[in-house]
C-alpha cells in the first residue's frame, strides 16, 4: 500500500483519492510539490488557501461556510424539483460539441545551458500559455484538439515545429542544440498528448 511521500505515518489506497489529498493539505501544506499542489487545489476547485487556514489545518468556519453552502444547493434542487422548473424552460442547451472544451493545467520548466527561460514572456496564444510569474501551464482547446508536447512547445516558440527543432528565437544556432525533453521525469515523445498536471521539462544544451 502506498505510504505518504512527506511522512511514513499514512498510507493510502491511491496517492490520487480525497483521503490522501485531505491528509496533505493538513499536515504537509507548505511543503508540497507543485505537482501536489494542484492536485489539492483541483479538489476544491480553487487555492488550498481557501480551504486551509495559514496553520494548514482546515478552518473549522470554512468547513461551516461549505456545509451551509451544500444545504442551500440542496435546498433550490428541492425548490426547482417541486416546481417543475428545468433548466432546458429556461435557456436552450447549447451544442455539446461546441462546449466540449479541455481546460487543464501542469507544471514547465525550461533551461537554455542551465540558466532558466521566463516563459511567461514567451506567450503567443491562448490555447497555451505560462501563467505570468509561474511555472503554470495552461491548455484551452476543444477536446479534439488537444494538443501533443511538440505542438504545445510551439506554442511557447521554444521548438519551431512540432517534429523537435529548436527555434531560433531560444537559441542563436538551433541546428547546434541539443534537446532533452521529459514529462514527470520520463523521456516522452513529441507526439505524445499532455494530460492535467503533467510535469514537463525541456533541457536545451548549445555546447
Amino acid at each position: 500500500m502506498p505510504q505518504c511521500d512527506y511522512c511514513e505515518s499514512f498510507e493510502c489506497e491511491s496517492r490520487d483519492d480525497q483521503e490522501y489529498l485531505e491528509h496533505l493539505a493538513h499536515e504537509h501544506m507548505d511543503e508540497l510539490s507543485r505537482i501536489d499542489e494542484l492536485k489539492v487545489e483541483n479538489e476544491w476547485e480553487g487555492s488550498i488557501d481557501s480551504v486551509v487556514n495559514p496553520t494548514g489545518r482546515f478552518s473549522p468556519l470554512m468547513m461551516g461556510a461549505m456545509a451551509a453552502a451544500l444545504v442551500f444547493v440542496v435546498g433550490i434542487a428541492v425548490v426547482s424539483a417541486g416546481s417543475g422548473v428545468s433548466d432546458s424552460d429556461n435557456a436552450e442547451m447549447p451544442d455539446s460539441e461546441d462546449n466540449d472544451w479541455i481546460y487543464t493545467q501542469g507544471t514547465i520548466e525550461v533551461t537554455v545551458d542551465g540558466e532558466p527561460v521566463l516563459l511567461d514572456e514567451r506567450n503567443t496564444s491562448e490555447e497555451f500559455y505560462v501563467e505570468d510569474g509561474s511555472d503554470i501551464w495552461r491548455m484551452n482547446v476543444p477536446s479534439e484538439e488537444r494538443l501533443t508536447v511538440g505542438e504545445s512547445l510551439v506554442k511557447l516558440d521554444i521548438l519551431s515545429s512540432p517534429a523537435g527543432q529548436v527555434s531560433d528565437d531560444l537559441v542563436d544556432d538551433p541546428s547546434d542544440a541539443e534537446i532533452q525533453i521529459t514529462v514527470n521525469g520520463e523521456s516522452t515523445d513529441l507526439d505524445a498528448s499532455l494530460t492535467d498536471l503533467d510535469d514537463l521539462e525541456v533541457i536545451v544544451q548549445t555546447s
